[in-house]
């Protein structure tokens, strides 16, 4: 059978199939291909997912600039950095961390399309950022600018946008001291801002500040600002009126001053303390691993004590801010003379394998016209052999065993808990000072140690069972980590760090205690029955678990110290522990029962092995000693303290004893500058001693007579009609 078409169905035919082509391919093809590399990534796929976002992105599809953003700008971190890393801690990273799949050298010539053909809003201003620390990192300013200056045509100048890039791009040349173009771009865009932009008109006279700091040009640098501060103070006085004439009731007493202008005043206090000469000080250095390599686009960042927790949003947002440079290394000029903390800003693939072991009280002081080399070396992370992989341990002794590791002459093992459901974690120091890559000890040992209490709200029965039963919870998952020591004491590598790859993931340092088995009373805690386990705990209070738990348990309220000390006390005479000592001490001290502290400071003596003995505690029994007049001792013993402790928290004790037991001034001034205290903050007791100067011997020593006797009410009568450097002192030292 012959079936006949007509032409005109024939060209019908085609055309539809040619139509339905086209909407195919622009239409339902982007998002099939989006589905496509979506399903591929989940899979485990990831090279194969890259190359066809790659392919698409280059054979210029329609859903290329949804690729750039998707998989490119999104996932990058919003901070700039995944992780921020100092002395004080680690921060980081966000959940973005987990789906991105390109590094910043992979992604930056596939953002400038998205800059010219992008969107505008928050994710186009995102990639600008990105890509001008990219090319900060490279040392390339020209395309720095241009990026930021394309990235600003996007916006009018009523968008916060256009003026945030726009003082970026200024920022930056003042960064790379290119100072003629400063200067330009800072004429043309004074002459854009508009009346409703005060903020702008102030941050643009700080840059022109800082480019004339740069300079040497500290008076220019100060007339600048104080006009603007002026004029932005003006700004406020005109609102505040406007706002009268609408409310004669309107008061704006409980409103903060404003961000930029509390800023401004601080840099020209920097300024204004500056010497004339020397007027600022400098430091720079280099950012590599151990095997050399340098790390490049790594954030650095210098934080004073206020903010050396505080991470950064950018590396330019800071007042001491920058990005490292191909070989890694990074420079501060001007910087105002003080004390830093450096932090730095790294992404998850620059640190994968390695860390940066900082000591927490590692700082650095710079002084005025001095340069400091200030080099940081991150090390790869410390293989552990066992326990692993979620081991389940039952013997009555445990072995953690870790790989050697270069130049270490000592050990010290961390250990961890989960608590709330797997959200959180508790960890604290375990054993110190181990000599070898392993050690053996009993199950018992475990059960003693306490990390800390986590609670549900602020009632003290709503705390989280397993943070109180600790390693006691068969039913617990615990983790590991270990820090490794030179012979000079200073820390130069650790176990626990961020492993992504497959080559350096190694095994997962999370293992399982069943040696023991739960009681009654462990079971009706779990419940987070509290008052119920506890008076289960009592009722057999003669067993060491139960009497461990009955102390937690009473010690989560302060009205309960009295019996916990008993329970403490008794728990010590059965299961001698370092621990638990430590508590009655401090209690004892706590209590101001000197004779009490003493006669327990005199067990932990005879318990403790000399190399293993707090320095804190010895601190308490030197406070105990000058209580009871014996100033001698106590001094020597400060002493022992202060090489022991790098926070120099207890110099403020120590400089007191000597000018009461006669030491040269002269010499405890030399004491307080070398020793500046730095634990929860930082004090610098230089200046307290040199103000001692004016007031007289005999004020001196009766102060510090009384103050050594603690008789607050005396002490507090003698001073009141005494010099303010003499009140100034001692009311520091009483903080001790």
């Amino acid at each position: 059978m012959r079936v006949k078409m007509k032409v005109k169905h024939l060209v019908l035919s085609i055309v539809t199939g040619i139509v339905f082509l086209v909407i195919f391919i622009s239409f339902l093809q982007p998002p099939l291909e989006t589905w496509s590399i979506s399903r591929q990534l989940a899979s485990g796929e990831t090279e194969q997912a890259k190359e066809r976002i790659i392919e698409n992105i280059e054979s210029k599809s329609r859903n290329r600039l949804q690729l750039i953003e998707k998989y490119m700008i999104s996932p990058a971190p919003g901070a700039h950095y995944d992780i921020y890393v100092s002395p004080s801690g680690i921060m980081g990273p966000g959940p973005e961390a987990a789906e991105r799949y390109f590094t910043l050298e992979e992604s930056a010539p596939y953002f400038l399309e998205y800059l010219e053909k992008g969107p505008a809003g928050d994710t186009h201003r995102k990639a600008a950022d990105i890509l001008s620390v990219y090319y900060y990192g490279v040392g390339d300013y020209e395309n720095l600018s241009l990026t930021l200056q394309k990235a600003a045509g996007r916006y009018d100048n009523n968008s916060e946008h256009y003026h945030e890039l726009k003082l970026r791009n200024i920022e930056q040349a003042v960064n790379f001291q290119e100072f003629e173009a400063a200067e330009a771009l800072i004429d043309q865009y004074e002459k854009e801002i508009p009346e409703s932009f005060p903020d702008a008109r102030l941050q643009v006279a700080m840059l022109e500040a800082r480019s004339y700091m740069l300079q040497d040009k500290t008076e220019e640098a100060l007339a600048v600002l104080d006009a603007a501060m002026e004029d932005y103070r003006e700004h406020e006085r005109q609102l505040l009126e406007e706002m009268k004439e609408h409310d004669p009731e309107y008061t704006n007493e409980f409103q903060e001053e404003s961000y930029y202008l509390t800023v401004a005043e601080d840099l020209k206090a920097s300024i204004e303390s500056m010497d004339d000469n020397a007027w600022s000080a400098s430091m720079e250095g280099r950012i590599t691993r151990s095997d050399g390599q340098p790390l490049a686009n790594a954030g650095v960042f210098l934080k004073d004590e206020p903010n050396v927790m505080r991470t950064s949003p950018s590396p330019f947002g800071e007042k001491y801010g920058t990005v490292t440079g191909p070989d890694g290394s990074y420079s501060f000029h001007g910087v105002a003379p003080g004390s830093y903390q450096v932090q730095v800003g790294l992404l998850l693939e620059q640190v994968d394998g390695w860390s940066w072991p900082a000591d927490m009280y590692e700082w650095v002081d710079l002084e005025a016209g001095e340069a400091e080399q200030y080099d940081i070396e991150l090390t790869p992370l410390i293989e552990i052999n066992s326990p692993k992989d979620f081991e389940t341990l039952e013997n009555e002794t445990i072995t953690f065993d870790w790989e050697d590791y270069p130049d270490a002459a000592s050990y010290t093992i961390f250990l961890g808990i989960e608590v709330d459901g797997g959200a959180g974690s508790l960890s604290v120091g375990f054993m110190e000072e181990i000599p070898e890559s392993q050690i053996t000890f009993k199950a018992d040992d475990l059960y003693a140690k306490t990390v800390g209490f986590s609670f549900g709200d602020e009632e003290w029965d709503s705390v989280q069972p397993e943070s109180l039963l600790a390693f006691a919870n068969v039913h617990g998952s615990y983790f590991w980590y270990v820090h490794a020591f030179d012979e000079d004491g200073e820390f130069i590598g650790q176990s626990n760090g961020y492993r992504l790859k497959e080559e350096t993931m190694g095994a997962l340092p999370f293992f399982q205690l069943q040696e023991r088995e739960m009681t009654e009373a462990d079971n009706l805690l779990m419940k987070g029955k509290v008052r119920e386990a506890l008076a289960l705990y009592k009722a057999d209070a003669d067993d060491i678990h139960s009497l461990r738990m009955i102390t937690r348990i009473n010690g989560l309220d302060e009205k309960n110290e009295e019996e916990t000390i008993e329970y403490q006390k008794k728990l010590y005479e059965l299961a001698p522990d370092e621990g638990t000592l430590f508590h009655i001490i401090e209690y004892y001290f706590s209590a101001g029962d000197w004779t009490e502290t003493a006669k327990w400071y005199s067990r932990y003596q005879e318990e403790v092995p000399e190399g293993k003995q707090s320095y804190y505690v010895k601190a308490l029994y030197g406070i105990t000693l000058t209580r009871l007049g014996e100033l001698e001792e106590a001094r020597s013993l400060f002493h022992e303290v202060m090489e022991e402790d790098r926070s120099n928290e207890y110099i403020g004790n120590l400089l007191a004893l000597e000018l009461y037991l006669g030491t040269e001034r002269n010499k405890v001034l030399e004491m307080a500058q070398e020793n500046k205290e730095r634990f929860y903050e930082i004090l610098d007791w230089t200046p307290l001693v040199e103000n001692l100067e004016s007031v007289e011997e005999q004020s001196l020593m009766e102060a510090l007579k009384l103050s050594f006797e603690g008789d607050e009410k005396e002490l507090e009568r003698f001073l009141a009609d005494k010099e303010p450097s003499l009140r100034n002192f001692i009311s520091e030292l009483k903080k001790r």
